[in-house]
């Protein structure tokens, strides 16, 4: 992917959501809007601290609230599911049990505009930095 100019963060902060049986759930969102004519990008990052139903189980949900929240563009939002490292080194291979992990998202459609069967995708960091145009933040 060529360099673009950085996309500009436009939410940076706490998500609330309903988790399954009505549990508050929360996580984090970055919501950048790149230069026109390139759709929103969503950035939902699972947080240890959350008391409900992991972003994995609600994207579906997330992702159309957010769309909701930038006021229902025709394109959809470019989704990406984020874990930070969460695990515990093992010294003994040098790998992280469960690493940093992105997904790339893609959805289905309802007619109403709502998202549904969601279809995950591996990228690296690099992949999320290229599409924000600046390296990915810290948690």
């Amino acid at each position: 992917m060529k360099e673009s100019e950085p996309a500009k963060v436009i939410y940076d902060g706490p998500w609330h959501y309903q988790g399954y049986h009505g549990v508050r759930s929360v996580c984090y969102l970055r919501l950048y809007q790149p230069k026109e004519p390139r759709p929103a990008i969503a950035i939902f990052t699972e947080i240890e601290s959350n008391p409900g139903t992991s972003i994995t189980n609600r994207i579906e949900v997330l992702t159309t609230l957010a769309w909701e929240f930038l006021q229902k563009p025709d394109a959809a939002p470019v989704v990406i599911e984020h874990y930070p490292n969460r695990g515990v080194h093992n010294t003994h291979t040098d790998r992280w049990q469960f690493p940093e992990q992105f997904d790339l998202l893609e959805f289905d459609r309802k007619p109403d505009g709502s998202f549904f069967k969601p279809r995950w995708r591996r990228v690296g960091r690099v992949t999320a930095e290229e599409l924000i145009g600046k390296p990915f933040p810290k948690m």
